[in-house]
């Protein structure tokens, strides 16, 4: 059980600071993004006392900073997501998952696609004693500029939440604005 994995995230995003130097001197590199969509998932395992064979589907939302690391090929994305949903028998779960990813794309041009893989948390339920779980992911995608500043973005995350108990599938589409 992870014991202060926002403290985590939190340094992990402090790392990113000479990258975020390194963007504002090289120009617009830096990414928001936003991401909705539809989730999957089956963490019924991850509950103590055994599974409740809780499976879903539902809504996600994930927000997240991209820093490029290495000739904007390479980047981190610290992000924090959420999934919501309702089982077949009118249960609701909700769940919270702070995390950050090492991502490969493809550079130039408008189109890029990418592929990465990462770290993180996962709690269930938005309020009382939180029960942290350790996340596994995995992800692909791709970044589309369209004008400016903006572009658009589609993804999809395969996450294992205590490795190997419960897994989620998001996919996601939502727009990016650079920065810096």
């Amino acid at each position: 059980m992870m014991r202060h994995p926002v403290s985590a995230v939190c340094l992990l995003l402090l790392a990113g600071t000479p990258a975020m130097a390194r963007a504002q001197r090289d120009g617009p590199t830096v990414q928001y993004g936003v991401l909705i969509g539809a989730a999957r998932y089956d963490l019924s395992a991850t509950n103590t006392g055994g599974s409740t064979g809780f499976s879903a589907t539902g809504f996600s939302f994930r927000a997240g900073i991209t820093i490029p690391l290495v000739s904007r090929v390479v980047f981190i994305e610290p992000s924090l997501g959420f999934l919501s949903a309702r089982s077949q028998f009118g249960q609701h779960s909700a769940w919270m998952f702070p995390e950050m990813t090492v991502q490969a794309q493809r550079p130039g041009g408008a189109v890029h696609p990418y592929l990465g893989v990462g770290l993180g948390a996962g709690t269930r339920g938005l309020s009382g004693p939180a029960r942290w779980k350790f996340t596994m992911l995995g992800l692909g995608g791709v970044r589309v500029h369209l004008a400016g500043r903006w572009g658009v973005r589609g993804e999809v995350r395969v996450r294992s939440v205590d490795p190997w108990n419960g897994h989620t599938a998001d996919f996601g589409v939502g727009f990016t604005h650079t920065s810096f």
